[in-house]
């Protein structure tokens, strides 16, 4: 899977780092959630896990902004923050986030938080299957475009 990390603390940053290393996932980090809006511009990611409190433009400005793009509305956000209160959490659903993670993170949470919010992905499809791509293709008129 492929992870951004939007999070302004370097030790954060590599122990999250880490604990996606052992499941073999791929992770970019961005230091606010500024940077985060700029990479998920030009990358696609599988999910986003945001820290609250970050420079420039915190995690809960940034996931509003990524609500607001279409393209990037079903992309799951996960808060990762010190903050534990039920108005904290509340703040971070309103946001648009999908999940909320308390520091300090634990591999347990985190790979269940993943799992409760990552789809599997589908094998693609190589073009040999006879009409089952052209049926992929069919606009809504149930014709190939």
């Amino acid at each position: 899977i492929r992870v951004l990390l939007a999070e302004d603390s370097e030790i954060n940053q590599e122990l999250v780092g880490e604990i996606l290393a052992q499941v073999g996932a791929q992770c970019s980090t961005a230091g606010n959630g500024a940077e985060a809006l700029r990479l998920l511009q030009d990358e696609k990611f599988d999910v986003v896990l945001m820290d609250i409190q970050m420079p420039e433009m915190d995690g809960l400005a940034a996931a509003r902004a990524i609500r607001n793009q279409w393209k990037l509305r079903q992309l799951p956000i996960i808060a990762m923050t010190a903050n534990a209160t039920s108005d904290d959490v509340e703040a971070s659903l309103s946001a648009g986030m999908n999940d909320h993670l308390t520091k300090p993170i634990t591999p347990a949470a985190l790979y269940s938080a993943l799992r409760a919010r990552i789809r599997p992905r589908r094998p693609q499809r190589t073009g040999q299957g006879g009409g089952q791509d052209r049926a992929a293709e069919a606009g809504p008129t149930g014709k190939a475009d």
